[in-house]
């Protein structure tokens, strides 16, 4: 099931946000500077990944994900979700995050409103990928 509070449309700045999914018992996130709706009646955002990270591995995977979208004042431990790989390190560490109605991370530090994700198609566009998503209209 995915889950849409129509106000968080209104709270993307397009500035950076955070996407993150699951893999078994593990988490994966990163920095993203690409969210933009593409339709509200049937309520669907597309985010663009680079398709050699992890988070994209993972996505593609699941099926799913999760956007959180920060204020404008960013902490530094949610910078780190921007480099590096989860490969090598453990992105959530330290950082406030809960498990969300579809089992994904949805990082909660700073964040004015998240979206949860089911993908619904995907577009490869070079080293980055565009993955589209969809859901419930649900007030918060």
């Amino acid at each position: 099931m995915t889950v849409i509070d129509v106000n968080a449309l209104r709270k993307i700045s397009y500035g950076i946000c955070v996407v993150a999914s699951r893999r078994d018992d593990k988490f994966n996130g990163q920095i993203v500077s690409t969210l933009f709706r593409v339709t509200s009646d049937l309520v669907k955002v597309a985010v663009c990944i680079n398709g050699q990270n992890l988070v994209h591995e993972v996505i593609s995977e699941s099926g799913i994900f999760s956007v959180s979208i920060p204020s404008k004042e960013i902490p530094a431990k949610l910078h780190r979700a921007g480099f590096g790989s989860n490969r090598d390190y453990d992105k959530f560490k330290g950082v406030n995050f809960k498990v969300g109605v579809t089992d994904v991370p949805i990082v909660i530090d700073n964040a004015v409103a998240y979206l949860e994700a089911n993908v619904v198609g995907s577009c490869d566009v070079g080293p980055h990928v565009i993955r589209g998503r969809s859901g419930e209209r649900r007030g918060r």
